[in-house]
Parts: structure tokens; sequence; C-alpha cells
């Protein structure tokens, strides 16, 4: 509730994850899922699935945290790989305006344009 500002009476009329499962379930098997943030997202996506006795399908993801945080390249004091850089700074980077964070459909258009501005960078003309 401190980092996200999501309060209990914000969900009060939310679907719940078992309610949502049936169509999110098959999107997510069916295509292969940009994340800003996948390890972490994967992993809790698997901790509520059996939290709600449900079978997590084979999911095809691609870190968009770990292909900008290369592209960055600061080196982390914590592995032989880079520091992994928050949205935010992918953002402020890339000059994107991020009106409102910690939010999945927010936070979903952010990425979308990091992954724009950063698959501009690769194109070859």
């Amino acid at each position: 509730m401190k980092v996200h500002r999501i309060y209990k009476s914000m969900l009060r009329n939310a679907p719940t994850f078992p309610q949502v499962w049936c169509d999110l379930a098959p999107l997510l098997s069916a295509h292969e899922v940009v994340i800003y943030n996948a390890e972490y997202d994967v992993r809790l996506l698997r901790q509520t699935a059996k939290r709600h006795n449900l079978e997590l399908p084979e999911i095809h993801t691609h870190c968009l945290i770990k292909h900008y945080s290369s592209y960055v390249g600061q080196a982390s004091a914590h592995s032989e790989s880079y520091r992994s850089m928050k949205l935010a700074a992918a953002c402020f980077h890339f000059q994107i305006e991020q009106s409102t964070t910690h939010r999945a459909l927010a936070d979903a258009q952010a990425s979308l344009e990091v992954l724009h501005k950063s698959a501009a960078l690769y194109s070859i003309e």
C-alpha cells in the first residue's frame, strides 16, 4: 500500500484473480509477452495462480528491464550483469512522460513506449 498507493477500498468492486484467469491464461500462453520486469511479474503470477489452485501456462517472455539495463550498461554491485534500471529511469532517459506510476495500464503504456524508443535505436535503414 505504501509504495503503490492501492488501498482495499479501491479493490472492493474489482474482479478477483480467478475471475480474470479464464481470459488471461490463454493470452499468456498464446503470445510472447514483453514485461518490464519479467522475473518479478512472472514470479508473482506463479504465486497467485498457486494460491488459487490454478495452473500457470508456459509463458514466453522478453524482459524489457534487462534489455534497457544492458543498453545503459551500468555495472551491478551485486552480480556480474548490469544494474537494473527502473521504468521511471527509462522513461526519463527517453523523455516519456509518466503521469501515473505503479498502475498497470500506465506502466504497460510506458513500457510500450520504452520498447518503441529502444527499438528505434537499433533500426536499420
